[in-house]
């Protein structure tokens, strides 16, 4: 559903660190546990563009992860953060399982130096509660950056741990499968290890104007590694961009590293 332009004001004032649940739109709001399941396992059992991270941005070369990108009630949400122009630079699936341990507190800002806008949007593919994963957000806490530990473990995660946290304040945000919270790089937040057999599996994507450069040092993520405009235009041209007729191809990774810009590519295996 359409909001009228004061809905759009009145949303974007209320909702400036993270929104209430929204709905899909697209396919995927029918999609089952056992569906989400298999769709991470089929990607992981197939090379992405990302050599070291199967799930990392098969926006790129998938057509079932790239439509649910751009669901529409997902782009219409990211626009009222940031405007027409919107660009996808990462996406990734999070599955999380009751042995994993809980994340703590942190603020996504931490992981490309605070020099981007970005707007998290966070797709649950299986129901999220409070008994399994689902995001705790701090209100109020993206009025600064938080000090930070040191990276910990191989993801290089860094979690706020000089600042005392109360977490008496925070809000939980409960999703069934098919709805997504959007929310922006400065809020703090946490998910716990789900009390389940069943692990929660989530779908995570970012997008930021165009205008703003990604930062050095961080982006690429990987040889070829380019950001899909996804609503409107790209006037500024300070990133590498595709459109989104583009798709990834073993083509598009040059040997030199360089960022490859081949506008013929098609899909590697379009998943259904």
């Amino acid at each position: 559903m359409r909001m009228d332009l004061a809905t759009k004001k009145a949303a974007l004032t209320r909702h400036a660190e993270f929104t209430r649940p929204h709905r899909l739109c697209g396919e995927y709001l029918g999609l089952s546990g056992d569906d989400a399941e298999s769709l991470t396992t089929l990607l992981q059992s197939r090379p992405g563009p990302a050599p070291n991270h199967r799930l990392y941005c098969r926006h790129l070369d998938s057509s079932a992860v790239r439509a649910l990108s751009m669901d529409p009630a997902i782009i219409d949400v990211v626009r009222h953060f940031i405007g027409n122009n919107v660009m996808l630079w990462l996406s990734t699936f999070w599955i999380k399982a009751a042995e994993d341990p809980d994340t703590p507190w942190h603020q996504d800002v931490w992981f490309w130096d605070g020099t981007i806008p970005t707007v998290t949007v966070w797709v649950a593919l299986t129901e999220a509660r409070k008994d399994t994963g689902c995001l705790r957000f701090l209100p109020g806490s993206c009025n600064r950056i938080w000090p930070h530990a040191a990276p910990l473990g191989a993801a290089g995660l860094g979690y706020v741990s000089s600042v005392p946290v109360n977490d008496d304040k925070e809000v939980c945000v409960e999703l069934e499968a098919g709805e997504f919270v959007a929310f922006n790089e400065r809020v703090l937040h946490r998910s716990l290890s789900p009390r389940s057999k069943t692990p929660r599996i989530a779908f995570v994507a970012r997008y930021s104007s165009p205008r703003h450069r990604l930062p050095h040092g961080k982006l690429p993520l990987f040889p070829g590694h380019v950001s899909l405009i996804v609503h409107g235009q790209d006037r500024y041209r300070v990133n590498p961009t595709q459109g989104v007729d583009w798709f990834w191809t073993d083509s598009c990774q040059n040997t030199n590293g360089a960022i490859g810009m081949h506008f013929g590519c098609r899909p590697a295996f379009p998943v259904p």
